[in-house]
């Protein structure tokens, strides 16, 4: 789309974390009846074992705003950008790996967690929560912030505590 940001311009780093992925379990993408794609177990996962990397192209307060205000022109969307701290956020529209397309649920499986990397960065990573049998579909909790009642982005999770919005 011309004059939208690209991955590709400038020096911007993006993330990848190659030396934990080697232990990390085997999963798969496909379709998910909870929301267009989503990311399964091929094997069981214990609790509090690394899945995969949140990777993506990390960008700073202002492109995001930016890049949102874009996205949702276009109708891309904003469900990739997820925010690494209080002045980073990683990018993972156009740029990124399967994590961007574990879905949300109010009952999630796993969780995120920042950690620093063995390159010195802060890494997204998702973590199982609980024993993720084979074949269930991986979901974290967004934990989206809250916007006025009129902004609501609606959950169709399907969790028995659903808290009917994802912010």
């Amino acid at each position: 789309m011309p004059g939208a940001p690209s991955a590709k311009r400038g020096a911007v780093p993006v993330l990848s974390w190659a030396g934990i992925k080697a232990s990390a379990p085997r999963v798969q993408q496909r379709r998910s009846p909870l929301h267009g794609w989503g990311v399964y177990a091929l094997e069981d996962i214990e609790p509090e074992r690394f899945i995969m990397e949140y990777v993506g192209e990390l960008i700073g307060n202002r492109m995001a705003d930016l890049r949102e205000t874009l996205y949702d022109q276009d109708g891309t969307g904003t469900m990739y950008l997820f925010r690494l701290d209080a002045t980073q956020v990683v990018d993972a529209t156009r740029v990124g790996g399967q994590a961007r397309y574990i879905n949300h649920s109010c009952d999630p499986n796993c969780y995120t967690k920042v950690q620093m990397g063995p390159d010195g960065r802060k890494h997204i990573t998702i973590v199982a929560k609980t024993h993720i049998p084979r074949g269930s579909e991986l979901c974290y909790d967004y934990l989206m912030e809250l916007e006025p009642e009129g902004e609501a982005m609606p959950c169709h999770c399907g969790a028995k505590n659903c808290r009917g919005r994802m912010n």
